[in-house]
C-alpha cells in the first residue's frame, strides 16, 4: 500500500507531462472533483466519477494555456494531501494571462484520489475569463 503523498506526487508528475490517462488512473472511480464554481469561468463546479472528471481535463484543455504549473508545497497528514500551488496560464478565448496561486486539497483512500478540492483567487479567473 503506497502513501497518500507518493500517490499524489505521480498525478502532479503525470499532469506535468501531460500524461492525463495516468492521472486520471490515480482516482477512484467514485471521485469527487470540486473546483469553485465562479460565474464566468467554465472550469468550475462539482464533478462526480472518473468520466465526468475526464472530461473537466478535456475542457481545461480547451480553454487555456498552462505555461506554468509548479507545485511549491506538499503537506501530508493521515488521508489528506496538501499542495500548494504556482500557476501562469492563457485563457485561449480572451488571450488574457491568469497568475494564480492555488490551494490543492486531496483525500486518498485504498491508493486512490477520491477527493479533490481547488481553491483559487476567483476574482482573477473572472476577470482573465471576462472578453
Amino acid at each position: 500500500m503506497a502513501d497518500p503523498l507518493s500517490i499524489t506526487q505521480s498525478a502532479y508528475a503525470a499532469f506535468g507531462r501531460g500524461d492525463i490517462p495516468a492521472v486520471l488512473e490515480s482516482f477512484d472511480d467514485n471521485v469527487e472533483w470540486v473546483l469553485p464554481d465562479t460565474p464566468g469561468v467554465p472550469i468550475g463546479g462539482t464533478h462526480r466519477g472518473k468520466q465526468a472528471v475526464a472530461q473537466w481535463f478535456q475542457k481545461l484543455a480547451q480553454e487555456m494555456e498552462f505555461h506554468t504549473f509548479e507545485p511549491r508545497q506538499w503537506i501530508a497528514s493521515g488521508d489528506k494531501v496538501v499542495v500548494l500551488i504556482h500557476s501562469e496560464a492563457t485563457v485561449k478565448s480572451t488571450g488574457k494571462r491568469l497568475v494564480d496561486d492555488l490551494c490543492h486539497v486531496h483525500t486518498v483512500r485504498n491508493d486512490k484520489l477520491v477527493h479533490f478540492r481547488e481553491w483559487d483567487d476567483t476574482l482573477a479567473a473572472q476577470e482573465a475569463f471576462r472578453k
